[in-house]
């Protein structure tokens, strides 16, 4: 359970990563959708285009989310940490 705090902090990392990508403009729809930093990271595409509105604002924030998501350590890339166990499982 997230204390109040921290539900600041991840919202101004949300804020400052959408006002980063150009698309200042999504900030309060993804709140709404309760989308955090935790689950940006470990969103795929699919995600994504549920979260944001059919237009222009969704491919610029997609362009931006996928250098954003690929500069991530892989220790916060499930797909890839799932792919690894099971070559090593």
């Amino acid at each position: 359970m997230s204390v109040a705090g921290e539900e600041d902090v991840e919202d101004a990392e949300l804020q400052e990563l959408c006002r980063n990508f150009g698309v200042e403009e999504v900030y309060e729809g993804l709140l709404a959708k309760k989308v955090t930093m935790e689950i940006l990271k470990n969103a795929d595409l699919m995600d994504i285009e549920a979260f944001l509105p059919s237009d222009a604002t969704r491919v610029i924030f997609k362009s931006h989310w996928r250098k954003w998501k690929a500069a991530l350590p892989d220790s916060l890339n499930p797909e890839e940490c799932m792919r690894e166990c099971l070559v090593h499982c």
